[in-house]
């Protein structure tokens, strides 16, 4: 018989399925962005210590001639948002401990339900905002979401990212079968 870590499973397709839900939502709403100057850096540096350690390596990043990255592929946008967010929910819980943190979504109380995705609002606006200087989207998803959300007194480019944040946490929500209701109080509540 197998000995089988079923707990530091779940915690790496809970990993995989945030790296997969972000890069699909980022791909279907965004249209066209441009990176902030300290995501570009951080991605440098990142490209340059992988190159060292590994050459075999591919990499689906273009640089234009400023050194600002003109096109990516969005696993990797994906796979840096995932990261980022479990290191910051990781301070908000004050636990290193992925399924700790996952057990608040477990949680019979919707007050605790609640919690985790206002949360999760604050930790994914804040990594899509480092990331994102500015995003041209999909306007027909954005005018649809903010009615639905009643987003409307926020400014345009916090619009625009509340809106991908949604998106991740619909998914994250269905992930969890947890009802849709308690995401709308939780925008509600930011």
């Amino acid at each position: 018989m197998e000995n089988i870590n079923y707990v530091e499973n779940s915690n790496k397709e809970f990993m995989e399925f945030m790296e997969t839900a972000i890069s699909t939502e980022i791909d279907c709403y965004i249209i066209d962005s441009s990176f902030t100057k300290d995501f570009n850096t951080r991605l440098i540096q990142v490209m340059e210590e992988i190159r060292k350690g590994n050459q075999d390596i591919e990499f689906s990043i273009i640089f234009n001639v400023d050194r600002e990255i003109s096109l990516i592929d969005s696993l990797i946008l994906g796979n840096f948002a995932a990261d980022l967010y479990f290191v910051y929910m990781s301070k908000y819980y004050k636990s290193n401990d992925l399924q700790t943190i996952l057990n608040y979504m477990h949680s019979e109380s919707d007050a605790e339900k609640r919690k985790f995705i206002i949360n999760s609002i604050d930790v994914l606006y804040g990594i899509f905002n480092e990331m994102f200087k500015d995003i041209r989207c999909n306007k027909s998803i954005l005018c649809r979401y903010q009615e639905y959300y009643n987003l409307g007194e926020l400014k345009e480019k916090k619009i625009s990212l509340m809106v991908l944040v949604i998106l991740v946490l619909e998914d994250i929500c269905k992930y969890f079968r947890i009802r849709n209701g308690l995401l709308i109080e939780g925008c509600k509540e930011i």
